[in-house]
């Protein structure tokens, strides 16, 4: 997440922008831009993952363990 908009950045200025009046501004909104495309695919990546934490369910409880006034009394 750091080192690839960094490196889009140097790239860019030194030798993609290097001709242009201002390559800092160019190499700056290049950096941004993939700043951006690294945060959208770690967002992406963090909805596709499945829940670590797994519903283990009863067979008569579809809603995992009873709490509070719905807990049953088992003595």
């Amino acid at each position: 997440m750091f080192v690839l908009p960094v490196g889009i950045f140097y790239l860019c200025y030194h030798i993609l922008f290097a001709h242009k009046k201002y390559p800092e501004n160019w190499a700056g909104a290049c950096a941004i831009v993939t700043a951006n495309i690294v945060v959208v695919g770690y967002v992406i990546a963090a909805f596709q993952e499945e829940d670590s934490e797994k519903k283990i369910s009863s067979p008569g409880d579809e809603a995992g363990p009873r709490v509070d006034v719905y807990k049953q009394r088992t003595d």
